[in-house]
């Protein structure tokens, strides 16, 4: 219900029960009747005071009652509620009624009264009430009693119009007679109407009702024997409801959306306007011409200057349904108007058939083509338009019996485009951004094809783009890459791939069709094929980084037409590093979790796998400790920090030993305030890192990982010492964890900046080398932090 509309809502029931019962409905509490807000969907506030009483006795109080009659011949009011009846139109309905016999019965007479009922009402000699003086005829006409599919069941018969010049009661009120014999059989219920033809000098704002006069109902029983009073019920007349004469009419208004609104030169389809046809209660209404206005103004305000050729610019434009979206009429070219060059110009629409239904609103949208034709050069800003229906003169419509419906004067004509105005621009924007689906950083493999390096998201406004342009700079190697390929939507939606390649730097596509509409982002992906890692390819450890140069990349509009450059700030894709192969490194399975006892005991199971491109040296790693310890009897410096209380297996070779005591180093935590910088451990400190450098001695060496292959290895710690719910539990962190962790001790550094020993340099999660000449590498990019299980004594 909108907000200040009333909605009558009627509840039926099949009637039992005796004559003389009575029937009453109310609603009994506030909280029976269950409405929410259209604005924010709470509950409202329910009044009832005016329908609340539940044990009402009559129908004066705040109840609906009714009281059950019955007979073997009963007459039941249908209504239908007060309403208008249309001028000049036939068969309009003043009473429904039901007639139900218990018997089979033959009615042979009643009466119908016709009232004139209205404020005005009175027996002067005048065009209204029920006799119009100035035509000599009744206003009302045909009087018919019909079944409900409109056949004649009595009549019709005709009002006198012998006094009609004259003062007489006739004027007010007049009783006709209908004697046409009619049979209904026994458990027969039919359904009835009182119909009128209303004559086109009937004066509106009259108001007329019928009533059935009960005592003149004449009918026999199968015996030819008259029916009592008492069996036909009921035994009051029947009173029908006012209804007052009413032209067909039609209220034309300019009404949103569309708002005001943007587009650029050269588009389709352009809503550019609403407006909302009501047709009145008592007929449907065929609208068969109207005629829009246009005005225009070439310095981005709506003023109108009407300084714009329109027909240069307004290729044509149709008029549509708002709800069903089917074209109404049209297409149609702007006129000038009086033939004037510049000024308003007129679409005219005509000899169409669009129909509202009675008392319906519906509603055309008018859609506009703008040609491709440069903006107006009277200013150099925007072209503003707005579309209009100046007058009730522009509207022809007529109602159900092709007699002319009256439009009432339009009071929002959308003249001065208070509803909606439409502005033009030359063309419209693009931008470019890079994606959340983007690749971040991680190492790519040699001899690759089709690697994901940047997802980029493009944004158009205004008008679709087909981006023709895009130029990528390299930050980086060009070697890493033997070819670039940029993919994308076409129009059709389907997916285009183009190849290019690296020049100094650079690389260029020309003529793509990648298709960005207005209403949605799209996306365009780059890939690159790497070129092998060898002495006459790529350096592993090269890295790659494209940049999109938003303005060396263009875009051409859909509508407009004009190639512009992309817009929004040039954004760079995550570095990518090129390796031959590279280690996978992942806890497996076995590895310790639960209960434990102190002792020399297997702490950590963990995975390293090679790329089946070629095999991986593993040459150092650190494990992070995290332990309880209540009186920090094994978990400090000074008692775990000895290469005797580490031993790292191969899982396949468990008796033999893969570090040398020379290999091991221990750290403290660095958050750890009440110790030195340096991250030495210090006795008393709780040991924090374990780092196993297997080049700092040479007897057992590096760990080489076969291409394809996985290697399982075990770390056993020794936590003698350790107490009833003390706990270890032992990680492989990864690179980020780093960032303040130096190497307090004499430890093996990766960084080939710096010499070996260094005591400033970030520790490194793990050292590794690929199966080519080159520098060792970190745990950048290699894994993310690998927690291990908690062992519990």
């Amino acid at each position: 219900m909108e907000d200040g509309d009333t909605e009558n809502f009627e509840m039926s029931a099949d009637v039992g029960g005796d004559a003389g019962d009575s029937i009453s409905v109310a609603i009994e509490e506030e909280a029976d009747v269950l409405a929410t807000g259209g604005d924010f969907g709470f509950n409202l506030a329910v009044d009832i005071t005016d329908y609340d009483d539940t044990s009402c006795a009559d129908d004066t109080e705040s109840c609906s009652y009714s009281e059950i009659q019955g007979g073997e011949l009963t007459f039941a009011f249908n209504g239908p509620s007060s309403d208008d009846i249309q001028i000049d139109a036939d068969d309009q309905v003043l009473m429904e009624f039901t007639i139900t016999s218990e018997n089979w019965v033959e009615i042979q007479e009643f009466e119908v009264t016709l009232e004139s009922v209205g404020a005005g009402a009175d027996t002067a000699v005048d065009a209204g009430d029920l006799l119009n003086d100035a035509e000599d005829e009744p206003n009302l006409q045909n009087v018919t009693i019909r079944e409900a599919d409109g056949s004649v069941w009595m009549g019709p018969e005709e009002l006198d119009a012998t006094d009609a010049d004259a003062i007489s009661g006739d004027d007010t009120a007049q009783t006709l007679v209908f004697t046409d014999d009619q049979i209904l059989n026994a458990g027969e219920s039919l359904d009835l109407m009182v119909t009128v033809d209303v004559m086109s000098f009937a004066v509106a704002d009259d108001e007329f009702a019928a009533t059935i006069e009960m005592d003149t109902v004449d009918a026999e029983d199968v015996n030819g024997d008259a029916l009592d009073a008492s069996d036909i019920v009921p035994g009051a007349d029947i009173e029908g409801n006012d209804f007052t004469l009413a032209d067909s009419s039609l209220d034309v208004e300019a009404s949103t959306p569309p708002g005001d609104t943007a587009y650029v030169k050269g588009v389709s389809g352009a809503q550019v306007v609403g407006f909302s046809f009501e047709a009145g209660n008592t007929s449907d209404v065929t609208v068969t011409d109207v005629t829009y206005t246009v005005s225009a103004d070439s310095d981005a305000i709506f003023d109108p200057d009407d300084d714009v050729t329109i027909a240069d610019h307004v290729s044509s434009c149709s008029m549509y349904d708002n709800e069903s979206g089917a074209l109404i009429d049209g297409p149609e070219s702007p006129e000038d108007v009086d033939g004037a060059a510049d000024g308003d110009a007129e679409l005219i629409f005509e000899n169409f058939d669009w129909t509202i239904e009675a008392g319906e609103t519906a509603k055309a949208i008018l859609k506009c083509n703008f040609s491709n034709t440069d903006l107006d050069a009277t200013d150099a800003a925007d072209d503003t338009y707005a579309f209009g229906i100046f007058s009730a003169d522009d509207v022809t419509a007529e109602d159900m019996d092709g007699d002319d419906v009256d439009v009432d004067a339009i009071t929002e004509t959308n003249g001065d485009g208070s509803e909606a105005t439409v502005t033009i621009s030359a063309e419209g924007s693009i931008t470019a951004t890079l994606d959340g689906s983007s690749p971040d950083s991680t190492i790519i493999l040699g001899a690759s094809t089709g690697v994901s390096v940047g997802v980029w998201k493009f944004e158009a406004d205004d008008e679709a783009f087909v981006v023709e342009t895009l130029n990528f700079d390299n930050g980086a190697v060009d070697d890493v890459a033997s070819a670039v390929k940029v993919s994308c939507a076409d129009e059709a939606g389907t997916t285009v791939t183009k190849t290019g390649f690296l020049t100094g730097g650079t690389v260029t596509f020309e003529n793509l069709e990648c298709y960005i509409p207005t209403d949605v982002t799209k996306t365009i992906s780059v890939s690159i094929d790497t070129n092998s890692v060898s002495s006459t390819g790529a350096t592993s450890g090269d890295d790659f980084e494209l940049t999109l140069d938003v303005s060396e990349s263009e875009a051409t509009g859909d509508a407009s037409g004009e190639t512009i450059a992309l817009g929004g700030l040039d954004s760079t894709a995550d570095v990518m590093v090129l390796h031959k192969t590279k280690p996978t490194i992942s806890l497996a399975s076995g590895s310790p979790s639960g209960a434990g006892v102190p002792g020399n005991n297997e702490a950590l199971r963990f995975n390293v796998s090679a790329d089946s491109r070629g095999f991986v040296t593993l040459e150092a790693i650190t494990f992070e400790l995290a332990m309880t310890d209540t009186d920090n009897d094994f978990n400090l410096c000074d008692d775990l920090a000895d290469p005797d209380s580490f031993e790292l297996y191969d899982l396949d070779n468990p008796s033999t030993k893969l570090d040398d005591d020379g290999d091991w180093g221990f750290l403290e935590d660095p958050d750890d305030a009440s110790f030195a910088d340096d991250d030495a451990c210090t006795s008393l400190a709780v040991l924090k890192y374990a780092v196993l450098d297997f080049d700092m001695d040479a007897t057992t060496g590096d760990e080489e990982i076969g291409a394809g292959d996985t290697k399982t290895y075990v770390l056993k710690v020794d936590t003698s010492g350790g107490d009833e719910d003390d706990s270890i539990r032992v990680d492989l962190p990864g690179q980020s964890d780093f960032g303040d962790v130096t190497e307090g001790e004499t430890l093996y550094d990766v960084d080939p900046t710096t010499t070996e020993g260094d005591t400033t340099s970030v520790l490194d999660a793990i050292r590794w080398d690929d199966d080519t000449e080159g520098d060792d590498f970190d745990g950048d990019l290699v894994k993310s932090p690998i927690t291990g299980g908690t062992v519990a004594f």
